[in-house]
């Protein structure tokens, strides 16, 4: 049941919020770490998903064995900048090995991925059809339900570091110096004038 509610929320987050277009760079104005959210699945066949920056890295599949559970969010994976594009990448291992990607066409020239966002916290969402050709004539992959593999990316901007404050000892000696030579000098002239 949990599992029809969350696909249900995709399906109605697709319909509501418009996409960027079916496959789209996705970029981010500022620096930071990536992070990417597997959101969920409703694939039959044994998929991979990760990310190309510029080449695939791997970070969960879709059956086989240890699979990926819903909701993990990966972390430490890579940075992005405003000169970067992200692309999200859907790996197929079986039956046929096909590769789609969030940011061109998939390897039929149809569009594999639906790109939405970003959300007002900073995700984009990333839904992919795994299914190879246009079965129904009218031009889409597979059944286009674009709900094989969800996954959602965003970038966490870097903060400046803290300038630091000195601490009190740090502060405190060249203080100190200031006023014992002062106090050495004013006593050496009291010296001298008696």
């Amino acid at each position: 049941m949990r599992k029809a509610w969350i696909i249900l929320v995709v399906i109605a987050a697709f319909a509501l919020i418009a996409p960027v277009s079916a496959f789209a760079p996705i970029s981010f104005p500022y620096n930071g770490d990536l992070t990417v959210k597997y959101v969920s699945k409703s694939a039959a066949y044994n998929n991979e998903f990760g990310i190309y920056l510029p080449e695939f890295h791997k970070l969960g599949n879709i059956g086989g064995n240890n699979p990926a559970v819903e909701g993990t969010s990966y972390t430490g994976i890579g940075r992005c900048s405003p000169d970067n594009k992200v692309a999200i990448v859907l790996y197929i291992t079986s039956p046929d090995p096909k590769t789609y990607r969030s940011d061109v066409a998939g390897p039929d020239g149809l569009d594999h991925a639906i790109v939405s966002g970003p959300d007002a916290d900073g995700w984009y969402t990333v839904g992919f059809e795994d299914i190879y050709g246009d079965n129904n004539n009218d031009g889409k992959p597979g059944d286009a339900d674009y709900n094989d593999v969800v996954l959602q990316v965003t970038c966490k901007k870097d903060t400046p570091p803290p300038i630091p404050t000195p601490e009190f000892p740090t502060m405190a000696l060249p203080a100190a110096l200031i006023v014992g030579m002062l106090g050495a000098v004013l006593f050496v002239q009291r010296i001298k004038e008696n």
